[in-house]
């Protein structure tokens, strides 16, 4: 199964990272194992697999693939798996563990989003405050078309719908790597000066292989 190390590769065209976001090596799947057992193996090669699938499909498609596949995986608090009240994982981290709260959710959609061809800069991570519970959540957005406002792409729910039809959530800000912004009803955003620290360190992480 480690051949796919070499596919995988050929996805990133757009991204300038050290290797893959998703690449194994087999140092790394042996310990995973032991850590994790064989079932976190499986669900790595199921996840390659998936990947390549999902290239054959079309943007629509893949948005629906992509946030179906990612919402099987089981949600837990960062304090229970991480011992820690917010901690960020990579997509490696999260296909090994097999468990995340809502970022994680992003950070594997995003990442697998940018390796089937969508443009990094119209894809956004969003901190949102539940209308309904009031608490804190997090969605990835999806500006496909300027004209309309961005689609949303949650963990808790399979449907993929425009923001401002998303009545149960308040976005609050966005950010990608272009920028911090303020987000009004609509999606609609104003650039501001503040930056995601974990958003940044997460990068770093990806990049160094993590």
């Amino acid at each position: 199964m480690y051949c796919k190390k070499l596919l995988i590769i050929g996805l990133f065209p757009l991204l300038a990272w050290a290797q893959s976001p998703f690449e194994f090596s087999h140092k790394e799947r042996i310990a995973i194992e032991q850590q994790y057992s064989a079932i976190a193996i499986h669900r790595i090669d199921e996840f390659h697999q998936k990947l390549q699938e999902f290239q054959h499909e079309n943007p629509n498609r893949q948005l629906l693939l992509v946030n179906a596949y990612v919402n099987t995986f089981l949600p837990q608090y960062d304090a229970v798996i991480d011992h820690q009240e917010e901690y960020w994982k990579t997509p490696k981290e999260f296909l090994s563990i097999g468990y995340g709260d809502c970022e994680d959710y992003v950070i594997l959609k995003y990442f697998m989003l940018i390796a089937l061809g969508f443009a990094k800069e119209k894809l956004f991570f969003a901190p949102v405050i539940e209308r309904y519970s009031g608490t804190y959540h997090m969605v990835l957005l999806y500006d496909k078309d300027p004209e309309k406002p961005p689609l949303v792409l949650d963990n808790i729910s399979f449907r993929i719908l425009h923001v401002n039809a998303r009545t149960d959530l308040k976005v609050l800000e966005c950010f990608n790597t272009r920028g911090y912004y303020k987000c009004d009803a609509n999606g609609k955003r104003v650039t501001i000066s503040k930056r995601s620290k974990p958003f940044k360190r997460l990068l770093e992480r990806v990049r160094s292989g993590q």
